[in-house]
């Protein structure tokens, strides 16, 4: 339905839900006893309503399944047996979250059920939200990238990792250990790169956005540096492969298309190190490093930037060295040697015109600090990354983490 809809989408200035989807059999249709294959291949939530009131209204089509849960939390109905129909609020949240009717307007409806229970006759408190009451065709509206993948599958992977540590008991200790990181990356304030501290309190989508960009670099960390137990090995296995399947994923959804070329428009896409002794000592002591992508001289050379800001900018090249690359989570980690006598100094204004993409380098740390190899993942803001071949291109499923 998902496909079909989009297709209608793109074909369509005025597009419709296709009428085939309204009758199709791979959907539960939420009518509380359907035989669909879908609810064996997926299934329901625990608390799942399995009977409704006879006098209900025809079971929703769409996402206007609140009317139909509303119904069954008030009514008075039995059955034959002189069992009580109504739903209680677990059955309500486990029913409209398959709609993916989400926990505020789940409130919202319960408590204008429980407010007309008690007050039969007094005036009933609304439930549906007012944007479902206008004309627009709620079909229209697909659940939007930033709620679906960001707020949606990236915080809840973010989550069911944070669990796993808390299992382990290394929470607190990957967050200390991790943090100083992303509290670097934060300070650079790049536009396409924004990030915050662990824990993921109030982080905005732009911070989720920017964590799934580095999601492997960061997590891979902690299965780098803390030994998980055997009996839990499969598990931990397991989330380094979800890291690879979703930032893969990612890359696909928002990368461009194929033979579309990339124009930089982020009014901050790289950050300018205060001196080239301030870029060596980051270089040397293992932190994140913003970099960036020339559309002239050698194209596997990346470009960092420093001086004091005018409109003078001096930039130094780095490129791939000789040490073996290595794989965390499906990042390649290469490698970096800044190349001192290759330094370019030019206007400003003129070097930015042959900027091509903006980059990052994430450093694999491994513990003690003291033993870093100047190994770094590259992640680009077009969402390439290095790939293990040295080229720059979407992100691949690893092979290594897979049984193929």
């Amino acid at each position: 339905c998902f496909n079909l809809l989009i297709t209608s989408l793109r074909q369509s200035v005025y597009p419709f839900f296709p009428a085939f989807c309204e009758s199709c059999d791979d959907c539960c249709r939420w009518d509380c006893s359907s035989t669909s294959p879908a609810s064996k291949t997926n299934p329901l939530p625990a608390k799942y309503p399995s009977k409704a009131s006879s006098s209900s209204p025809v079971p929703p089509p769409n996402r206007t399944g609140i009317e139909f849960a509303y119904h069954n939390l008030t009514t008075n109905e039995r059955t034959i047996d002189n069992q009580k129909i109504r739903w209680g609020k677990g059955e309500m949240a486990a029913y409209l979250r398959t709609m993916a009717v989400n926990e505020s307007v789940q409130e919202g409806v319960w408590k204008s059920a429980r407010a007309k229970l008690q007050y039969p006759l007094s005036a009933t408190i609304p439930y549906i939200p007012a944007l479902w009451e206008t004309s627009i065709l709620m079909e229209r509206f697909l659940n939007s990238p930033m709620h679906l993948i960001f707020h949606g599958l990236v915080k809840n992977v973010m989550e069911l990792l944070h669990k796993f540590m808390i299992k382990l008991g290394r929470l607190a200790t990957f967050e200390r250990f991790v943090n100083k990181y992303l509290s670097e990356i934060e300070s650079y304030r790049l536009d396409w790169l924004k990030l915050r501290e662990l824990p993921c309190t109030n982080w905005l989508a732009e911070d989720l956005l920017g964590m799934s960009r580095i999601m492997p670099a960061v997590y891979g960390m902690f299965f780098l540096n803390y030994l998980v137990p055997s009996i839990y090995s499969e598990a931990g296995r397991s989330l380094q492969q979800t890291l690879n399947a979703l930032h893969r994923l990612s890359s696909l959804l928002n990368s461009r298309d194929q033979g579309e070329p990339h124009q930089p428009s982020h009014s901050k896409g790289y950050y300018r190190y205060s001196s080239l002794q301030d870029l060596k000592d980051k270089y040397a002591q293992g932190h994140s490093l913003s970099c960036f992508k020339l559309n002239i001289g050698p194209p596997d050379l990346v470009w960092m930037a420093f001086g004091r800001a005018h409109q003078i900018m001096n930039i130094i090249p780095a490129s791939i060295g000789n040490q073996p690359q290595q794989e965390s989570c499906g990042f390649t980690f290469f490698q970096y040697e800044l190349q001192e006598h290759k330094q370019i100094q030019q206007k400003r204004t003129n070097l930015e015109q042959h900027i091509s993409c903006h980059g990052f380098l994430f450093p694999l740390v491994t513990q003690p600090l003291d033993q870093f190899n100047h190994l770094f993942a590259t992640v680009f803001s077009d969402w390439d990354v290095l790939k293990d071949n040295g080229s720059k291109g979407e992100s691949l499923l690893s092979l290594g983490l897979y049984d193929v």
